[in-house]
């Protein structure tokens, strides 16, 4: 007896033509794929910061069209839409409230600077919308390139500047003549901050790149990348990211010891490390510690302690001075306060605290801890815990003595990383599940990553 019931055949695409939805994935990829090329690459201090503003206007824009798809994902794989949205107007209500509670209080001077910092959190809840959604397994192919190809950039810009080679030299001391790099190989002063304009901007960047590669890439490009960033950390002058990076191979070489029988590639690449290591030291240890950031550290460790040196001075004066304002209103803080209060303060915590006071702050602390929480958690269950610490305590250091996530370019990068740590935990938790013996992102079906509507 035959059916009654009608059979409906789907029309496949013409020749060359892709489906309407794969094709609209393509094209979201490739403006996610540029969006972190441009946010990498760019020399964005040019032209007055133009090209930065308008690389925070287009990813701002990408933002409210992400949004406006009325799509609801989980983001980061841990908060969704509306969580976004509540700590978004939480966070600016408690920024209102500090910043008119400052000029009835102290009828502080105000202006545009102060208004401009009020929007930073409706700016940031875009940047998550974009990166939380559009930011997918497809993209870590791109995400890669463009964070080792900065590595070869800036090595070939330490290049440039340190001797002079024809034609290139000219266009990067260009370029980067506004930054606060400086190459003096002859006073053994090295400050590199390509493709940034602040050494302590690429030693944040560096920090993130080390955590990341030490601990969840498995590319074959894995140990130069390792060795490169080492090396630029060093050529970086930062202080603070040479500390920062200690702690995070502290606890590489911890989980490599402890992880040799399950994973012996951690250890192997530890090996080579340390023979690298050895031999960068036998051969140039002299020059190392005769270089002046070097000797500034030395010095002040002889004079009585880091404290004792210029450029840490100036930041614990700051931190105190934070600290005291602080108390003088610790609810709600003091609002933006450019223009009557510290306009500068070198501690994203410390910045946080004096601009929200206590409760912003654990505000702030509470939606990070929303994506850290099951970073960890996820870390515990699959081997990662290790390199999931490593990752945010590393950035922890680093945003202890510099306020980076300030910086949208950097915030816009720094989300990248997290995004790429969460996929890659994925990717080997999708691999030990179906019992292959591939790891990485590449031995799994992009759809493993795709992200899960909120039901």
């Amino acid at each position: 007896m035959m059916s009654s019931a009608t059979t409906v055949q789907r029309i496949p695409p013409g020749p060359g033509r892709a489906p309407a939805g794969e094709s609209r994935g393509h094209v979201v990829n490739r403006v996610m794929a540029l969006a972190i090329w441009t946010a990498i690459l760019i020399p964005g201090h040019m032209f007055s910061w133009a090209l930065e503003y308008a690389f925070t206007v287009s990813i701002l824009f990408a933002g409210i069209l992400t949004a406006a798809k009325n799509e609801r994902r989980r983001m980061f794989g841990a908060f969704s839409f509306g969580d976004a949205c509540i700590a978004c107007a939480g966070l600016t209500t408690l920024w209102g409230l500090a910043y008119f509670s400052t000029l009835l209080r102290t009828s502080a001077e105000t202006g545009i600077r102060d208004i401009a910092e009020g929007t930073r959190y409706a700016v940031s809840f875009f940047f998550l919308i974009y990166i939380g959604s559009e930011f997918r397994a497809e993209t870590l192919r791109a995400f890669h390139m463009a964070v080792q190809s900065s590595l070869v950039w800036a090595a070939v810009c330490f290049a440039a500047f340190a001797v002079t080679i024809p034609g290139l030299s000219p266009l990067v001391r260009v370029l980067y003549a506004d930054t606060k790099t400086f190459v003096g190989v002859n006073e053994g002063y090295f400050r590199l901050s390509v493709p940034f304009e602040n050494p302590n901007f690429l030693g944040f960047y560096l920090t993130m790149v080390l955590a990341y590669y030490l601990f969840f890439y498995r590319g074959s490009s894995r140990v130069p990348v390792v060795f490169a960033t080492f090396g630029l950390l060093y050529l970086t002058g930062s202080r603070s990211a040479w500390f920062a990076a200690f702690f995070v191979f502290i606890l590489f070489f911890i989980s490599a010891i402890s992880v040799f029988r399950p994973e012996p590639r951690q250890a192997i690449l530890l090996c080579f490390i340390a023979l690298a290591g050895a031999f960068v030291w036998f051969n140039y240890s002299g020059d190392i510690l005769s270089s002046a950031r070097v000797q500034m550290v030395t010095r002040a460790l002889d004079g009585g302690g880091l404290q004792t040196e210029a450029n840490a001075e100036v930041r614990l004066n700051m931190m105190q001075k934070a600290y005291e304002l602080l108390q003088e209103s610790p609810v709600v803080g003091w609002g933006s306060n450019k223009y009557g209060g510290m306009e500068i303060i070198d501690s994203q915590i410390f910045a946080w605290l004096y601009r929200a006071g206590v409760l912003g702050f654990a505000a702030i602390f509470f939606c990070f801890g929303i994506v850290l929480v099951p970073q960890l958690k996820a870390g515990v269950r699959h081997g990662a815990l290790p390199g999931v610490a490593a990752f945010w305590g590393g950035a922890a250091v680093m945003l202890f003595s510099g306020a980076f996530l300030d910086n949208f370019r950097l915030f816009f990068i720094f989300w990248c990383f997290v995004s790429a740590v969460a996929l890659q935990m994925s990717a080997s938790r999708t691999v030990r599940r179906r019992g292959s013996s591939a790891t990485g992102i590449r031995a799994v079906s992009s759809r493993a990553f795709s992200s899960r509507k909120v039901r």
